[in-house]
């Protein structure tokens, strides 16, 4: 039987990040991924890196916390992102109320802003929609979702992290109040592990591996439509609105990723949504830049949020908090959980998980991810 200090189950980025931080910790670490690493929602993320203005009114903590991991990325993972820099646009019959509070609102947050004119906007990105008033400028980025969670990976095992991808977990023996062993199985071959310590970062599955292993959790998960379309843009473009269907637009390799919508779903596996969807998508993405109704869709794809649920209440409300938690299973001692949060802060979210890990085994080994380029 093998043996480790920490198991973690789920390769999407936050799994991948954990095993980075806790491995250069000098901790013995096995992650297991029942696809290949990043297959999930990390792939079929949109592939912003945000400034936090997005969520700079609604949920401070969440933009602060935003702009520190996207200051931090683009110095450790260079080759991952792509600093386009973004636009919050004016859209002639939107609020105007909103635009200056989501200005005061970056100045609060300390997101690096400024107002700048239709002509300045429309010299950068000349397909720009004249029904745009003005905007506000701020260090939104493109990422990579494929670069970063492969360079993650990388660097984890640079640093002694075992990786299993396409292993199914095919059985738990427990003793009392905790898990003793994991059986799993990578193209029918069976070995057994062992971690003094689990952790849980399947994402928007997060709800059924906690059932696997014995214990409970509530997922929430929303469905996320996007659509790449065969029209380039100079920058990422935000509607400045309250958050809503069709409301950004990201470059990406000459052309632009359109989104997204949030539908709360109940079965994972029902990803997919509808054409009227995605025609609204585009409906509303061509109020900033008219080209997008005319261009060809190349593909069609879903992302899940991982989201658990506060309560039993299912609706549509965006409202629902971006940040993320981590639960420790009263069931299962030696368990914990790690739901929510986002591409841009999943290196913070492997700190803080590694943090109480490290508190758990005494370990005084103080948190590096910050320092390392990837």
């Amino acid at each position: 039987m093998e043996k480790y200090k920490v198991v973690i189950i789920g390769g999407g980025i936050t799994g991948v990040g954990i095993a980075r931080d806790l491995s250069m910790r000098g901790y013995q670490v096995a992650l297991i991924e029942k696809g290949e690493i990043g297959n999930g929602a990390t792939i079929n993320s949109h592939g912003l890196l945000h400034s936090g203005a997005r969520y700079a009114e609604t949920d401070p903590g969440v933009a602060r916390d935003c702009i520190k991991e996207n200051r931090i990325l683009k110095q450790i993972a260079r080759g991952c992102i792509e600093e386009t820099g973004g636009y919050f646009v004016l859209v002639k019959g939107d609020e105007e109320e909103y635009f200056h509070k989501k200005i005061i609102a970056c100045e609060e947050c300390e997101i690096e802003n400024r107002v700048i004119s239709k002509e300045k906007m429309i010299e950068t990105i000349p397909t720009l929609s004249p029904r745009i008033d003005r905007g506000m400028a701020v260090p939104d980025s493109v990422v990579f979702p494929e670069k970063i969670v492969s360079a993650t990976a990388n660097n984890a095992k640079k640093h002694g992290a075992r990786i299993f991808e396409n292993t199914k977990i095919s059985g738990v023996k427990k003793r009392k109040d905790s898990i003793e062993s994991i059986e799993m199985e990578t193209r029918g071959i069976k070995r057994e592990i062992r971690g003094e310590y689990l952790i849980n970062a399947g994402g928007a599955w997060a709800g059924e591996i906690a059932r696997l292993l014995g214990s409970s959790m509530e997922m929430k998960p929303t469905r996320g439509a996007m659509v790449e379309v065969d029209h380039g843009v100079e920058k990422i473009l935000n509607r400045c609105r309250p958050a809503s269907d069709g409301d950004i637009i990201i470059p990406r390799y000459g052309k632009s990723i359109i989104g997204t919508t949030s539908v709360p779903i109940e079965n994972l596996d029902e990803k997919n949504g509808n054409e009227k969807e995605i025609q609204e998508l585009i409906d509303e993405c061509a109020l900033m830049c008219p080209k997008i109704k005319f261009a060809r869709v190349n593909r069609v794809y879903w992302g899940i949020r991982p989201l658990k649920s506060v309560g039993t209440k299912r609706s549509r409300d965006r409202k629902e908090g971006r940040g993320f938690q981590i639960t420790n299973h009263e069931e299962i001692e030696n368990l914990i959980s790690i739901t929510g949060g986002k591409l841009t802060t999943y290196r913070l979210m492997a700190e803080r998980v590694s943090d109480e890990i490290a508190e758990m085994f005494g370990n005084s080994e103080d948190c590096r991810t910050h320092l390392e380029p990837l």
